[in-house]
């Protein structure tokens, strides 16, 4: 049987422990419980990759960089040390 050697087996030991420790009973709403969390969870990541498209953002390397070229240079006195 090819399914042996792949994923299929330790998806159907993981359903076994899972109904001997839950039992059929609480499968239902451990089930529903998992659903909604992954649920939320897309979609607050879906609603963060749309935020992050929608605002323009930029890099706080590049803000310094273009901070620093623009401003005018600063000269100070020889000798003079204020620290």
């Amino acid at each position: 049987m090819p399914f042996i050697n792949g994923g299929h087996i330790w998806l159907i030991l993981g359903l076994i422990v899972l109904l001997v420790i839950f039992g059929p009973g609480k499968l239902p709403e451990l089930g529903t419980a998992v659903g909604k969390t992954i649920k939320a969870f897309r979609k607050s990541t879906e609603d963060l990759k749309a935020e992050m498209s929608n605002t323009n953002v930029v890099p706080a390397a590049e803000s310094a960089r273009t901070d620093l070229v623009h401003s005018e240079p600063v000269h100070a006195e020889p000798g003079r040390y204020e620290g």
